[in-house]
């Protein structure tokens, strides 16, 4: 796993435990919890890639400034 950005640790503990369990999963149709994530930061934000706990298919959740 890549070192976690700068920018995810700005945001507070709770809402980053928020954010991982409320992704969309466009296999599930559903919002689920993102795991084996990795977070990259690019100029507009964030993107946290990783797994959907239901259905291991790819799921990306973007974070925008």
């Amino acid at each position: 796993m890549e070192p976690i950005s700068i920018g995810w640790m700005k945001i507070p503990k709770k809402m980053r435990q928020k954010l991982l369990n409320n992704s969309f999963c466009a296999d599930c149709g559903d919002f689920t919890k993102i795991i084996d994530y990795t977070i990259e930061e690019d100029y507009f934000g964030l993107i946290v890639q990783g797994k959907c706990h239901q259905c291991r298919q790819e799921i990306v959740r973007v974070l925008e400034r």
